[in-house]
């Protein structure tokens, strides 16, 4: 347990250490701790199957807080590099929410619009 939790520090430490290099700061990213389980292992020997203890496995979310959503990507590399796999989810958090409506109801408008002159070309 002990050693599973030794690799698991350093690669996550690595981890942290590189996205500072992006600009992130050490308050923006976060280290939660999920799960702990026994791994297992077999073998096989003429019509047994022998299980035995192969060690642990620890499961861990980070999460990292971006304001560049370019930085995604990157973040995505350097966590691959230190065999971090599993993107879970990625939140947008928007500060300008009036500008995104506006769009919205713009591009509705234009749907709308369309679908009008569609009906009517039908109709006539």
């Amino acid at each position: 347990m002990k050693e599973a939790n030794q690799n698991s520090n350093t690669r996550i430490d690595q981890l942290v250490n590189k996205l500072k290099s992006l600009g992130l700061k050490r308050k923006d990213i976060y280290v939660d701790f999920i799960s702990e389980t026994k791994v297992y292992d077999h073998h096989i020997e003429g019509n047994e199957i022998n299980e035995f203890f192969e060690g642990f496995s620890l499961r861990r979310n980070l999460i990292v807080k971006v304001k560049e959503l370019s930085l995604i990507h990157k973040i995505i590399d350097l966590a691959a590099e230190q065999e971090i796999h599993d993107l879970v989810k990625v939140d947008y958090l928007v500060e300008d929410l009036e500008a995104i409506n506006d769009k919205l109801f713009e591009e509705a408008m234009k749907i709308a619009s369309k679908r009008k002159k569609d009906f009517n070309s039908q109709v006539l």
